[in-house]
């Protein structure tokens, strides 16, 4: 089977590099953004995809 994992609830860099190694695709959580409104939300999504 072909899953692509996403993990919730990462608050540390030690719980991402770990996940990653574990071959974790996507994961979301305090460590990268607090809950966002729907506004704050396109907001850091227009921010976060125009770094370079």
């Amino acid at each position: 089977m072909d899953f692509e994992i996403i993990a919730e609830g990462i608050e540390t860099d030690i719980q991402a590099k770990t996940l990653k190694s574990l071959g974790t695709h996507m994961a979301q959580g305090w460590l990268y953004s607090k809950p966002l409104n729907a506004p704050d939300f396109i907001n850091f999504h227009s921010e976060y995809n125009a770094r370079p």
